[in-house]
């Protein structure tokens, strides 16, 4: 079996982490009200949509997708 890439490279802002800026943008909620719910400064939410940010960690995404109603989750990629 291929593997779909040998190693994860981007240049500029990880994919990952600029689709979860743009769900939690797309839900309208402001960056200070998801600081309170999800713990995440809004500094850092700014950087991140400002794509001063390139990588994040996992807990830090999923802490801020769960403040905005969502959450981080690994699906099975494979059709059957």
């Amino acid at each position: 079996m291929a593997k779909p890439y040998k190693t994860y490279f981007y240049r500029g802002q990880d994919p990952l982490l600029t689709e979860a800026v743009e769900k939690i943008k797309d839900t309208g909620t402001k960056f200070s009200q998801l600081s309170k719910d999800s713990g995440v400064s809004t500094t850092t939410f700014y950087n991140w949509q400002k794509r001063k940010s390139k990588r994040t960690y996992a807990s830090t995404m999923n802490a801020a997708l769960r403040g905005a109603g969502m959450q981080l989750k690994i699906v099975n990629g494979k059709s059957k």
